[in-house]
């Protein structure tokens, strides 16, 4: 993994993270793309605890494994799970500086997105990349102001698992 790569292009798509997160295929997401959808929900109601712990153990993990590698503080925000691409989402943003209170997120794919072209790109000073990330994939934002980014979702599942994180240092 290139660690540099945070830094310059705002990203890292871990190839392999070691971990299979099949057992999160079962579970039922909010679709962004529902016009019932409550997308300031980002857990349902009715999901099922060993879900919830997962989840939850999955971010401390993660934040270990990747952000204390980079950085001696950081705060744990929210973490999540979403079908598809809300409005929001489909256009150029960055979620610090549009309001929210993290300021990087890792966003694990439960489908390939290659086959239906459901995108995410992300640009910055002198960089612009459109990636098409796999199953087991997990994609690492840095939400610094200079970067943004936006999903795409044509057709086909896109499912994410969503994890939050507040960095001092990337103010």
């Amino acid at each position: 993994m290139k660690l540099e790569n945070f830094f310059i292009d705002g990203f890292i798509l871990d190839e392999d993270p070691g971990i299979d997160f099949s057992f999160f295929k079962g579970m039922e997401f909010v679709n962004c793309n529902s016009q019932e959808a409550d997308i300031e929900t980002s857990i349902p109601e009715n999901t099922e605890q060993k879900y919830i712990d997962e989840l939850k153990r999955l971010h401390i993990l993660f934040g270990k494994k990747y952000v204390g590698q980079l950085f001696n503080e950081y705060t744990l925000f929210d973490c999540g799970m979403w079908e598809g691409v809300d409005e929001f989402s489909a256009q150029w943003h960055n979620d610090w500086e549009d309001g929210d209170k993290f300021n990087s997120n890792m966003l694990v794919y439960l489908d390939d997105t290659y086959e239906y072209k459901n995108s995410i790109e992300i640009k910055g000073p002198g960089t612009y990349h459109k990636l098409f990330p796999n199953s087991n994939q997990l994609l690492w934002l840095n939400q610094k102001k200079m970067f943004e980014h936006k999903a795409t979702h044509n057709k086909g599942r896109r499912r994410v698992l969503s994890f939050e994180y507040l960095i001092p240092a990337l103010f």
